[in-house]
């Protein structure tokens, strides 16, 4: 061959190298391209199909016994890029469907049926080159998993090493499942993690309801709003990104692929449903009654629930100190039952009986017997308050006590009693039988406690504290120390009823205690000014108040002896009350002794400034009665029109009952009254007359 043509031969037989090479560079990427797709493919759809299937099945035979107050759930954690599921995904499987539930049963529940490892969450993290996984975010949840036996409480479970904020991708899908060992709870080894597909770009969880509305990621903390938002979520949406393992050979790009569905978890909030038709049968014995002792004259008596499916209605709790003759019996709808009443140091020994629908009784739990004590001392009251309320006195409130200072078997108060409450006039009060001015039949106990001081004199100041008691009379630690001052302008009322009696050598003076000022809200006076006159005959009218001098101020009585003028001459008396600003009222009406009067004249009812309906009968007896008594005038006088109303009782006798009637019957309606009861006595031939007077309000409240 020539040159030339060996060089045109060569030249065509490169062209032919490079079209041939070219075309199966070609071919080469594009088998690579279709081997990245088809596996990227793969990856995405088996991963998919993992977890809608797993998804699907949230909530198995999540309640075995038809209870659904335990705290399992179908979807125990709900995050945007995680979410964690109960189920009983091996409730087929003749072994390991008891394992480990029987081991997890008998304790809050007779029936368990999804172990630790049932629990799965799916989640995306990076995967080291040992088979670890990392990531810079963690997720926590509650669940009932720490013991070696179901208690009903929550733990929280915290997964680390997750990826939740997906920047870095591509990343590593693995499920979650928690340890069966309870030795292993809290330990980083209690997750444990299964690869299920890598090259992950993304993975997105979103929620609707019934309604299709869109829920928030409610995440896995068991407080009431979570858990019904979790409760709510009938649909979960999973959209899953994958990235192919190797870059395009031609764009140099990781090619990518997505997968989005929605899966709907059907067996949700299922429960075991019996028979239709079957035959009533009681329900189980229930368990051994935990009793507490360390309260007053009281037991706490706590018992595990029945299964649900006993359908009990309602426990009975036998209890008494023969434990062959338990006759006393309360029934409870609850597994923990406070039960007082008892008597304290005494042996009390208590059974449980479960009752349903069909009044079916149970066999008796198992007994058990403990004694009462009170170990406990309630805590002092706090946040005593000082006010001065429109309708009169001192008002006390402070916070109720709901606290002991010794947890048996926790520091909640059952036993209180009431409170009382001390007084003094000076500063730093302690509790002292003598500053004693309300005790707990006074101040009960109720949930804002607080008691009206209405024998505080204006402008004297007082100073308060109250203390707790339970029902053996153990007392508290007293509260911090309030003070304060009523004032006030308002003149108070007159003295009512003065009346002047002989005494022997003596004359004594009495009078009604005033209790209102003259604009009719209550007070509370203890000081009297005593005004006497000199001897004057017999017949011979005083001068007010130029005739009279001041004799004496008296406090707390109602009541003053003084000793008479000679025969034939007498004293004249009268009252002025008197508070500590200085408000004096007008003088009283005027008295003499003229004669001596036997025991004192009372009125028992209406209470002073107190009436209710159907509280209609006044009465009135003469305490310290001695000798005959002719009879009782009584008139009621209408303070709004002034009506009066009379009525006379015979004797003899110490003692009257008068009917008022009810509402709208007789001649009395709404309104104040002054109750005036006049009653007669002979002191020899001298006929002598005592009264005693009380205002009220007549109300039909």
């Amino acid at each position: 061959m020539s040159l030339v043509e060996l060089l045109v031969a060569m030249a065509i037989l490169s062209v032919a190298m490079v079209v041939a090479l070219t075309i199966y560079q070609g071919a080469r990427e594009s088998y690579k391209r279709g081997e990245n797709v088809t596996e990227q493919q793969q990856i995405a759809r088996i991963a998919f199909d993992l977890i809608s299937s797993e998804v699907r099945l949230a909530g198995l035979n999540l309640y075995p016994d038809g209870d659904k107050t335990r705290p399992d759930e179908a979807i125990e954690a709900a995050f945007g890029r995680a979410i964690v599921i109960r189920a009983d995904f091996d409730g087929d499987d003749p072994t390991d469907a008891t394992n480990p539930e029987v081991g997890l049963s008998g304790g809050a529940y007779a029936t368990v049926s999804t172990g630790n490892d049932e629990i799965h969450g799916f989640v995306l993290a990076k995967s080291n080159p040992d088979g670890t996984a990392t990531g810079p975010d963690s997720f926590t949840f509650d669940a009932d998993v720490g013991q070696s036996r179901r208690d009903g409480g929550v733990e929280p479970v915290n997964v680390d090493n997750v990826a939740l904020v997906l920047d870095d991708p591509p990343y590593t899908l693995y499920r979650i499942s928690l340890d069966n060992d309870p030795g292993q709870y809290g330990s980083s080894g209690f997750a444990n993690r299964t690869v299920l597909a890598d090259n992950i770009r993304d993975l997105r969880f979103r929620y609707f309801d019934a309604a299709g509305n869109e829920i928030a990621p409610p995440g896995g903390n068991d407080d009431t709003a979570r858990i019904n938002a979790r409760a709510s979520i009938s649909r979960v949406a999973v959209e899953l990104e994958t990235l192919t393992r190797n870059p395009d050979p031609r764009t140099k790009t990781f090619g990518t692929f997505q997968l989005a569905g929605e899966v709907t978890p059907r067996n949700r909030g299922k429960i075991r449903i019996p028979d239709v038709g079957s035959t009533p049968f009681p329900p189980g014995q229930p368990g051994r009654p935990e009793v507490v002792e360390g309260h007053c004259e009281g037991l706490i008596i706590r018992w595990p629930e029945n299964p649900r499916h006993d359908q009990v209605a309602y426990y009975r709790i036998r209890y008494g100190t023969d434990p062959f003759d338990l006759d006393d019996v309360v029934a409870t709808t609850e597994t923990d039952h406070y039960l007082n009443g008892l008597d304290d140091a005494t042996d009390y020994t208590v059974k449980i009986e479960a009752i349903n629908g069909a009044a079916m009784a149970s066999r008796p739990s198992a007994p058990t017997t403990r004694r009462t004590q009170n170990l406990n001392t309630p805590a002092p009251p706090a946040n005593l308050i000082w006010s001065a309320p429109a309708a009169g006195g001192v008002e006390l409130t402070w916070d109720a006590v709901t606290q002991n200072t010794v947890p048996v078997p926790d520091s909640l108060l059952r036993d209180l009693d009431g409170y009382r409450v001390y007084r003094d006039t000076v500063s730093g009060l302690t509790p002292d039988p003598a500053k004693l001015i309300a005790d707990e039949g006074t101040v009960p106990t109720q949930s804002s406690p607080r008691y009206t001081d209405r024998k505080a004199v204006s402008c004297r100041t007082y100073y308060y504290l109250t203390t707790a008691v339970d029902d053996c009379g153990v007392e508290s630690v007293s509260s911090g120390e309030a003070s304060g001052t009523l004032t006030t302008v308002i003149q108070p009322r007159t003295p009512e009823a003065v009346q002047a009696f002989f005494d022997g050598a003596a004359a004594r003076l009495e009078w009604q205690t005033v209790r209102d000022d003259v604009d009719g809200d209550a007070i509370w006076i203890e000081d009297y000014k005593i005004y006497r006159t000199d001897p004057i005959l017999e017949g011979t009218a005083p001068l007010v108040p130029n005739d009279f001098t001041l004799l004496t101020t008296v406090s707390g009585v109602n009541e003053y002896v003084d000793t008479p003028a000679p025969v034939g001459s007498l004293h004249w008396y009268m009252i002025q009350a008197i508070d500590d600003c200085g408000n004096e009222s007008a003088y009283s009406q005027l008295a003499a002794p003229v004669c001596s009067f036997n025991g004192d004249v009372v009125i028992d009812e209406p209470d002073h400034r107190e009436q209710e309906w159907p509280k209609e009968s006044v009465k009135v007896f003469i305490s310290q009665a001695s000798g005959a008594y002719e009879e009782l005038r009584l008139s009621f006088v209408n303070e709004d029109d002034g009506t009066t109303y009379l009525e006379t009782l015979p004797g003899p006798g110490d003692s009257w009952s008068f009917s008022m009637g009810g509402p709208g019957e007789g001649p009395f309606t709404e309104g104040w009254y002054t109750i005036t009861a006049e009653v007669d006595q002979y002191d020899g031939a001298v006929l002598c007359t005592k009264s005693a007077t009380r205002r009220f309000l007549l109300s039909n409240d």
